[in-house]
């Protein structure tokens, strides 16, 4: 390829990167075009506390898997915006075989989108959201969670030798203490620790002392304040985002640790960088020895891959079996709006209404639903006493991937990997058990 193709390129994908709001580290609200912005989440523009709940519901859907976002944004309309754009026009007329680089591009973009939104979030959440969160944890022990000590207990056995644990998205440590916990005195002192997490406050101020304290050497913590996505970019397995030139990728770090990472354990956070699991697992297996494991827990509910599902058909795909019961599509789905409507402080009678409504659709529409009772369900909020959370993630931040999702991609990759557990499940009942599901996946 030519210098001047090549120049040409870099172009349109900045112009594309300069529409989509990933061009610069700004929010993405007041780095988008008004136009994109509101075809990725309509309500952003009210805010937080005023667009409340359905600034959540829409949380960025970019962050959706790159398989379904086109499920509920218009791509063919996005990229017929985009080429409006005067700067763009004019690239692509001048150079018509960019046709197929605009296109790459342009998912490019989304993909970023995705990682952006997720590490500014996290990166600015206010202190008391971060705090209730911590609350929460505190004291309170994660039934998922210690299901990762479990695999890290009998993957290490009762061997004394030393031993490398990362930990994606570590925030306050619920994940990796866990894991830690169940692992005997002589065999923590010998651990390296790796935490990685964009916000490192949170990380140093409550992650590293509840280690210290269980016995690891605090020489032996790392903390890494990134994205895991930049060991990705260190390994060359996705480009570095726009909005991040000129921070540090932390590429000699993630390089010196490659095939020496004995188990990278990850709860409830590979879900902020859905969008596309490629980068992720390939970052993963290059870290690994040979025998090493990924644990990884999170969320996952039949809401990610379109707006309205079909209830009958959720109801026959069984996900999991327990005590002989099955546990179907519709559990999830049903567990987890149950879960969103209490964890967004909703009385009984608003969750009676919608379990009703959905039990009497054939097909159901979660976000059209509140889109029409919006205005009855703050006014029960309301009438309640109940508050308004303090800038929450969002309802998007919550439910991406399936287990069986993961478990495909990881086989793609190369790891051997059994069928994904479901280890709360409760069949027939709105228990966050049924979309709660664990995945372990070793590097053969």
């Amino acid at each position: 390829m030519s210098l001047r193709r090549r120049v040409e390129r870099k172009r349109l994908r900045a112009a594309i990167a300069g529409k989509m709001g990933t061009y610069s580290r700004q929010e993405l609200v007041k780095a988008t075009h008004p136009e994109i912005q509101k075809m990725f989440h309509p309500y952003s523009h009210k805010g937080p506390k005023e667009g409340y709940p359905l600034y959540q519901i829409c949380h960025d859907v970019s962050k959706l898997p790159k398989e379904t976002v086109a499920n509920f944004v218009s791509v063919p309309e996005l990229m017929r915006k985009l080429k409006q754009d005067q700067v763009i026009r004019g690239l692509l007329k001048r150079n018509p075989e960019l046709e197929t680089s605009f296109e790459r591009s342009v998912w490019q973009a989304i993909s970023e989108r995705g990682v952006k939104s997720s590490k500014l979030f996290w990166q600015r959440a206010p202190k008391e959201y971060i705090d209730a969160i911590v609350k929460a944890a505190a004291g309170n022990p994660n039934p998922m969670n210690e299901r990762i000590g479990e695999v890290a207990k009998k993957l290490f056995g009762g061997g004394i030798e030393h031993r490398t644990i990362l930990d994606i998205g570590t925030f306050a440590g619920g994940t990796i203490t866990s894991a830690v916990e169940k692992l005997s005195l002589p065999q923590r002192r010998l651990l390296t620790i790796v935490l990685v997490d964009v916000n490192s406050g949170v990380v140093r101020r409550h992650a590293v002392p509840a280690l210290v304290k269980l016995g690891v050497p605090k020489q032996n913590i790392k903390v890494l304040p990134t994205s895991f996505y930049n060991a990705a970019v260190a390994f060359k397995k996705m480009p570095k985002p726009l909005h991040e030139k000129g921070e540090r990728a932390f590429k000699k770090f993630f390089s010196q640790l490659t095939g020496k990472v004995d188990l990278i354990t990850a709860g409830a956070s590979t879900i902020n960088f859905a969008n596309d699991l490629s980068p992720l697992l390939k970052s993963v297996r290059i870290l690994l020895k040979r025998g090493g494991v990924f644990a990884d827990w999170e969320w996952g509910s039949a809401e990610a891959r379109k707006r309205k599902v079909n209830t009958e058909e959720l109801k026959r795909i069984k996900i999991w079996e327990i005590n002989q019961k099955a546990v179907t599509e519709f559990d999830a789905y049903v567990s987890f709006l149950d879960f969103w409507l209490g964890f967004f402080n909703y009385p009984a009678n608003v969750k009676k209404k919608l379990f009703e409504d959905i039990e009497h659709s054939r097909e159901f529409d979660f976000m059209g639903w509140c889109e029409r009772n919006v205005k009855w369900m703050e006014q029960e909020r309301i009438n309640a006493g109940k508050p308004i959370l303090a800038d929450p993630a969002g309802f998007r931040n919550r439910a991406y991937r399936t287990g069986d999702a993961m478990l495909k991609a990881a086989r793609i990759h190369g790891f051997d990997v059994q069928k994904p557990s479901y280890p709360l499940a409760n069949p027939g009942k709105k228990d966050t058990g049924n979309v709660n599901w664990l995945v372990v996946a070793r590097k053969p």
